[in-house]
């Protein structure tokens, strides 16, 4: 009720005893009420009002004392989203592939977390031996992956030395063989995981041949024979 005009009457008022009418013009302000709705992302937290909130939380009140020109109190109705981010790798070696799909990515090395320069599918395949990460952007936040190690790319053998290189190592089917040097009679069949021949060719001179691997995306095995000298290569189809 807000009442408007009401009169009373106080007795025996002052000095002298007389009666006083006062006339009372009362307003009563409507209830202060709002709501926050707030996004944060795992692991992080926020407070409001002195209570600190990091979990998802719909229809929670936090009540404000002391609010405005008059000094009511507001109540609060508090909405809190959490976003997270999948930051798991499934590591199918060599080629790592973030679980999270539709996000942002940064492949890094381990331990540095330096950025691969490039590096940013949801998929990524070493061309060198080590550990790597991924950065995961997804709905505003971030989170980074564990580091898995991927060993055993590049030369299992080589007698040829280190000019012997083969490049691009992945590749996307084709790829070159430089050895360095001159040879005779030289070697070069690729097989699969299993031990399966793929393809076997003689070739009666050379330093540098250019090959296709015209298979399904996987590891496979070059191997490079001359003059009683061997090299074994990991080869990565993309």
């Amino acid at each position: 009720m807000e009442p408007q005009g009401e009169q009373l009457v106080f007795t025996n008022v002052g000095s002298s005893g007389c009666d006083s009418v006062v006339t009372i013009n009362l307003t009563v302000l409507t209830p202060l009420t709002g709501t926050m709705n707030e996004t944060i992302c795992e692991g992080e937290s926020i407070v409001i009002n002195g209570t600190t909130y990091d979990l998802a939380v719909t229809g929670a009140t936090e009540v404000f004392t002391n609010v405005g020109p008059y000094n009511c109190d507001s109540t609060v109705t508090i909405n809190i989203t959490v976003n997270s981010v999948d930051n798991t790798v499934t590591n199918a070696s060599p080629m790592l592939t973030a679980n999270e799909s539709g996000a942002g990515y940064q492949w890094i090395n381990c331990p540095e977390l330096t950025a691969i320069a490039g590096e940013t599918n949801q998929s990524f395949t070493p061309t060198v031996n080590g550990s790597y990460a991924v950065i995961v952007s997804s709905g505003g936040c971030s989170d980074t992956s564990a580091c898995d190690d991927i060993t055993g790319l590049g030369f299992i053998e080589n007698d040829f030395g280190e000019s012997c290189v083969i490049y691009p190592n992945p590749t996307e089917g084709k790829f070159s063989i430089d050895l360095g040097y001159e040879y005779q009679s030289v070697e070069i069949s690729i097989s699969d995981l299993s031990g399966k021949l793929i393809q076997s060719n003689v070739y009666q001179e050379g330093r540098l041949f250019e090959l296709k691997l015209d298979e399904a995306a996987g590891v496979y095995f070059l191997k490079i024979e001359s003059e009683g000298k061997k090299a074994v290569v990991r080869l990565v189809k993309e």
